[in-house]
């Protein structure tokens, strides 16, 4: 932590051999110079925690970035969107952490074709769908939308990305399925698909994910019953379904019957094992109403 104030000097472009550039932790303000643009030999850009405003130019990328891997923008005041060059001109590019920011817009499908490692965009106010075409990026291992405004269904192609053990979808507005193929994720350890909109039931697939030891499906709208196949997740450790339309979750799922698991809120659904008790006591006194309706009427009346 340096604390440097004032903006970014636009002589920066004047380094033309540099490879890293790092100006995090510090106080920096404005915007960022487009004479970032002449750094054609950069491989990480780290501009993370300052008070940088306005949005990420076109102009950065006008010139190829063949070596650019790494590019760090958390915890600033950036707007606009992310620029369509950057795909294009930075196509070695692992890392783009730009999360918490003011950045809008759609999520680019141009992303689609970099070697990214980790997108880390959540807490902005990103809108829109998530295109199909992030599911080709085979190496990403983190991906982090949480807390935007996103909407449209959750695309089903990241269940081709073998590698993914960071997912978070929460808080924003999605709709539809879980989809099952998510279920193919054997790396993933964090799932969060609390407060949206998602319907359906939950899907079984997600069982054989072995790794698993975050999970929240809080605050959607799911129906049927939690699988009794995610009692399989041994290494599970926070799981959360509260105020759901889930009828009853797998008894596996007590604290008491499954030490690991450390924190388990399942407050207003109740375990599977007593809600078919308590069907069946309903249905005994059904019967037994049914009956003496019956016998009361032939005493009363004469008929049944």
């Amino acid at each position: 932590y340096n604390y440097l104030i004032g903006q970014i000097p636009t002589l920066i472009g004047i380094f033309t051999k540099a490879t890293y550039v790092s100006l995090n932790n510090n106080r920096f303000t404005g915007t960022i110079p487009t004479e970032f643009n002449e750094l054609t030999n950069l491989d990480t850009l780290r501009l993370d925690n300052n008070n940088i405003t306005g949005p990420l130019p076109d102009g950065m990328f006008v010139k190829e970035k063949l070596f650019l891997e790494h590019i760090q923008l958390r915890d600033n005041k950036l707007t606009g969107s992310i620029p369509t060059m950057l795909a294009i001109q930075a196509t070695a590019l692992r890392s783009l952490t730009a999360n918490q920011n003011f950045l809008s817009g759609v999520v680019p499908s141009t992303l689609g074709v970099l070697p990214l490692t980790a997108l880390k965009l959540d807490t902005n106010n990103f809108s829109g769908e998530l295109p199909n075409e992030i599911g080709n990026i085979t190496k990403l291992s983190t991906l982090t939308l949480h807390n935007n405004y996103m909407n449209g269904t959750l695309p089903s192609s990241l269940g081709n990305i073998s590698y993914l053990f960071q997912l978070t979808f929460n808080l924003n507005n999605f709709t539809g399925t879980v989809p099952s193929e998510y279920g193919r994720l054997s790396d993933l350890q964090e799932l969060r698909l609390d407060d949206n909109s998602l319907t359906g039931t939950l899907p079984s697939s997600l069982g054989v994910l072995s790794a698993m030891t975050e999970l929240y499906v809080s605050w959607n709208s799911f129906s049927g019953t939690i699988p009794s196949e995610w009692c399989n997740m041994s290494l599970l450790q926070n799981f959360e379904a509260i105020h759901t339309d889930l009828f009853c979750w797998d008894h596996c799922f007590n604290t008491d019957l499954n030490p690991d698991v450390t924190q388990n809120y399942l407050m207003d659904t109740p375990d599977c094992s007593i809600s078919k008790y308590v069907l069946y006591v309903l249905y005994i006194l059904l019967y037994i109403l049914l009956y003496t309706t019956i016998y009361l009427c032939y005493i009363l009346f004469g008929f049944i």
